[in-house]
């Protein structure tokens, strides 16, 4: 399977899942529209950006506080295959973090981008998603789509989540859960594992944050942590744990 081959967010599937699930958080409408504008991303017809949220369409109360927070939202996506078998497997990222940065740093903003960055065309070969990707395109060569979401919706940078805000995170993640109903799911990270736990969510997939260099070693008992070597271990234990054959 080529990249081409991948539907971005494709609406009628999509939509439906940021409607059922967002709308907690946000204006789904609001969403639906970031996310048109990140598939023409996708699609090369946009610059990548990543903008900032209008807190405007917000629903938690902590949003009129964010404008001088570094802070963060990731819109979920869906990767689909033209043969889609109506059945996904998620893929879930810890949280979107937002840090101020020692390149190009505008300061603080709320802004909206998507899980790995994969809205941007070039995020497949970029880092660290390098050991990711090749399982997406194997998943969606099976027939499977590919949901990504982070465990934690929001993430604020040095500024306290308040309850209410802790428990909409919580109960927007299980209507993801809900709507989507993922054949298997996979989960990065110990923070990530961390949420899942206190959410009651289990039978999940583990593996170490991508970027984790000793840990991936360690969990796939691979001889280094190159990427090729990572993204080859990464997708045969999903496929082995999935019983999907990748």
């Amino acid at each position: 399977m080529t990249d081409q081959t991948l539907n971005f967010c494709t609406p009628s599937v999509w939509e439906p899942i940021i409607e059922h699930s967002q709308h907690l958080l946000f204006n789904t409408n609001y969403l639906i529209d970031r996310g048109n504008e990140f598939r023409n991303q996708y699609l090369g017809l946009e610059d990548v950006k990543w903008p900032k949220v209008d807190t405007e369409n917000c629903h938690f109360d902590q949003a009129s506080q964010l404008d001088s927070v570094y802070a963060g939202y990731d819109l979920p996506i869906t990767f689909t295959p033209d043969n889609w078998n109506k059945k996904f497997i998620s893929l879930i990222a810890q949280d979107p973090l937002r840090t101020p940065s020692k390149k190009d740093d505008q300061g603080p903003a709320f802004t909206i981008a998507t899980p790995w960055g994969f809205s941007n065309p070039k995020a497949p070969n970029i880092a660290h998603n390098r050991k990711l990707w090749p399982s997406i395109v194997a998943i969606c060569g099976a027939g499977y789509g590919v949901y990504l979401t982070d465990a934690a919706k929001l993430y604020f940078h040095k500024h306290k989540k308040i309850d209410a805000t802790k428990e909409l995170e919580a109960k927007t993640f299980s209507l993801e859960m809900d709507v989507v109903k993922p054949v298997h799911t996979v989960v990065f990270g110990n923070a990530a594992r961390n949420i899942m736990i206190s959410l009651g969510e289990d039978g999940f997939d583990f593996h170490p944050h991508i970027a984790a260099y000793g840990a991936l070693k360690a969990h796939y008992g691979t001889v280094d942590a190159k990427f090729d070597t990572i993204a080859t271990a990464l997708k045969n234990q999903v496929s082995k744990n999935s019983g999907i054959n990748l």
